[in-house]
């Protein structure tokens, strides 16, 4: 079984409209548990929270990398591998040098389209805090806003001004630039404690 660690998302803001707060809160929720799906990464469970000035997600039981995965890497086709006198062809040299396999690593792949040479390699999951900012960027920009707006010299845009991200994944800040905001552990307002994670309340 795959090492695990909870994650906590929080984005602080100004003050959101009230009447998009919940929809907000569950289409972010929606848009996170679709792009930890897609990558291939495994939960517990995932729960919004969500206040006027933040949106913020608890995601338990996430694993730290994608697990790896089996792939079949097919490269020409039998009759075209391998020369008159047996020797590889150029086109499967090129495909063995692409791959960086060997020729005692070729299998014959039987299609209804003919042979094909191929290889089976593993592919090395990806680490979970290098995938996590991008799944949370695309659900964010996903998020049903009629108006967008942009604050300061940056180019993020939001539906309010963003003053801060907590991104954590363990005890472990993610590095992460969220809507142009560095991912920190500090939030701002009351303390709030989330299981092993504290949050440690600063001046606004």
């Amino acid at each position: 079984m795959s090492e695990t660690r909870d994650v906590l998302f929080e984005l602080g803001t100004e003050e959101l409209p009230p009447k998009s707060l919940l929809t907000l809160s569950r289409a972010l929720s929606q848009g996170v548990l679709d792009g930890l799906k897609r990558a291939g990464v495994g939960f517990t469970s995932i729960t919004p929270f969500a206040t006027p000035r933040r949106l913020s997600l608890l995601i338990e039981g996430v694993p730290l990398a994608q697990p790896d995965q089996e792939i079949e890497r097919r490269g020409p086709a039998q009759n075209a591998a391998y020369a008159a006198d047996g020797s590889p062809s150029k086109a499967l040299e090129g495909f063995l040098r692409s791959a960086g396999a060997t020729l005692d690593q070729l299998i014959t792949l039987e299609t209804d389209k003919g042979s094909w040479v191929a290889v089976q390699q593993t592919l090395k999951g990806v680490a979970t805090v290098a995938i996590l900012p991008g799944i949370l960027e695309q659900a964010l920009q996903a998020l049903p806003i009629a108006k967008r707006m942009r604050w300061g010299d940056g180019t993020a845009e939001f539906v309010r001004p963003v003053h801060w991200v907590v991104l954590l994944m363990g005890e472990a800040v993610v590095p992460a630039e969220i809507l142009g905001i560095a991912a920190d552990r500090l939030t701002r307002g009351a303390p709030v404690s989330w299981g092993r994670v504290d949050l440690v309340e600063v001046s606004s």
